[in-house]
């Protein structure tokens, strides 16, 4: 097991919450290659007792991981460092410039495109990758409407 006290070094007196300084650690052991993908985690209950934090805190701080596409959570199994990492490196230009002449823009007319050259799916970007952030959700709207419905069916 990865001697994860001195790994993750929390500083109670910043003005950065807590589960946002365990994330950033983890990002930073996950770039530098000391976490490979598919590494199991500990549990939130374990991680919580080595590192003397309430659960919740790891919970948030695992949420907030997942939300940006670190880690995986598989049901029945554990959370585990994801086999597809979010792009974190750049590739610099040419340095004649040349990066950005090589592939003509198309002319796009509707929201439905799809690329017919190798040249140009290597420039897309795709959106769904990811999974939706919950908490941007409108959970106090998405309750009222709820709870509205529920008591006119059932009057």
């Amino acid at each position: 097991m990865l001697p994860w006290k001195s790994i993750i070094f929390i500083q109670p007196d910043t003005h950065r919450p807590i589960y946002l300084q365990i994330s950033d650690a983890f990002i930073k052991e996950i770039s530098a290659g000391r976490l490979h993908a598919g590494h199991k985690l500990p549990g939130s209950r374990k991680m919580a007792e080595l590192l003397g934090l309430n659960r919740k805190t790891i919970i948030q701080a695992y949420e907030e991981l997942d939300a940006q596409g670190w880690i995986q959570t598989r049901s029945s199994s554990g959370t585990f460092v994801s086999d597809d990492l979010p792009v974190n490196t750049y590739n610099a230009l040419d340095p004649l410039n040349q990066a950005v002449d090589q592939f003509e823009i198309p002319e796009i007319n509707s929201f439905d495109y799809i690329p017919n050259s190798k040249n140009e799916a290597k420039n897309e970007i795709i959106v769904d990758g990811g999974s939706p952030d919950h908490r941007l959700a409108p959970m106090d709207w998405i309750y009222r409407e709820s709870r509205s419905i529920i008591n006119s069916h059932f009057v």
